[in-house]
């Protein structure tokens, strides 16, 4: 045997030595998650948007040597999916067309489960009566006239709200559209992770431009990223202003109710829709 060829031997041997702990480590993580599990209780979802974006974060700052990040979020998506579907009945509903299924699919793993619907509705239906654990959407779009958003515009208990945007770490192979976004809504609460943006309406009897919920939004501290509204022609005094801010708030935010106050009296309610973690952007995956 040369000496080239003996070479190669050890180096596959040390690969294998490498497969066998990684395989260890991954076995262990599944254990520790199932604690984790068994000590919050099963009364909900095991996702928690909001701490695997934590933890996306800090392999892709930590991250060096040959290997893209792009792939490291990948493999690291699978192994997150896996764990939550260790720890309970886990699956996702998608509104057909727009890329909604292919999002879906980078984001919760080959084994996840997939419904598709062709209505925006049906997917909101499915997570409020629990047939699917998340949903996914597209992103709302300015003047809709028929935008899903509005079903989530109530406050009771079991109403799904959003809790990602995908895609989360870049636009997945495949994906005909590369600019198709969506968002992921669920029967869970919105979580910070650091680096948020939140979304809540604004329910009023008038309609506001975009420089008075601006203005309203600047005096409590508030910068809106993205507004859009809702108008129901069967209800003439219904006006629905969704908002998406960058900062991270939840039902009863002090700063949304003041804003609320300086649009006037117009304004019934404030309701929160829930918001997601920041998505990775090209610079953060890009490789030195």
């Amino acid at each position: 045997m040369s000496r080239n060829s003996e070479k190669l031997d050890d180096l596959r041997e040390e690969i294998d030595r490498i497969d066998d702990k990684v395989h260890d480590l991954l076995m262990r993580r599944v254990e520790i998650g199932r604690e984790v599990g068994n000590r919050k209780g099963h009364d909900g979802l095991a996702l928690r948007p909001a701490r695997e974006a934590q933890i996306l974060r800090r392999l892709t700052e930590r991250h060096s040597g040959a290997m893209p990040k792009a792939d490291l979020v990948q493999i690291w998506k699978e192994v997150l999916g896996s764990s939550v579907r260790q720890q309970g009945p886990f699956s996702v509903a998608v509104c057909e067309g727009g890329g909604c299924r292919v999002l879906a699919r980078d984001q919760f793993g080959a084994r996840t489960p997939i419904t598709g619907f062709e209505s925006a509705r049906r997917v909101v239906e499915a997570v409020t009566k629990g047939d699917a654990s998340v949903g996914v959407l597209p992103l709302p779009l300015l003047r809709d006239p028929n935008p899903w958003w509005r079903f989530m515009v109530n406050e009771a208990e079991g109403t799904p709200r959003v809790v990602s945007r995908l895609p989360w770490a870049g636009a997945p192979s495949g994906m005909m559209n590369e600019e198709a976004e969506a968002v992921v809504i669920a029967n869970l609460n919105h979580e910070p992770s650091g680096q948020d943006r939140s979304l809540f309406v604004f329910d009023a009897e008038a309609e506001f431009n975009r420089a008075s919920i601006d203005a309203a939004l600047y005096r409590v501290g508030l910068t809106a990223t993205f507004s859009t509204l809702w108008y129901d022609t069967q209800k003439p005094r219904v006006w629905l202003h969704l908002v998406e801010i960058d900062d991270f708030a939840t039902p009863g935010d002090e700063r949304l109710q003041t804003a609320a106050a300086f649009l006037g009296t117009a304004v019934k309610r404030v309701v929160a829709l829930g918001g997601y973690a920041v998505p990775l952007t090209h610079g953060d995956l890009a490789d030195l």
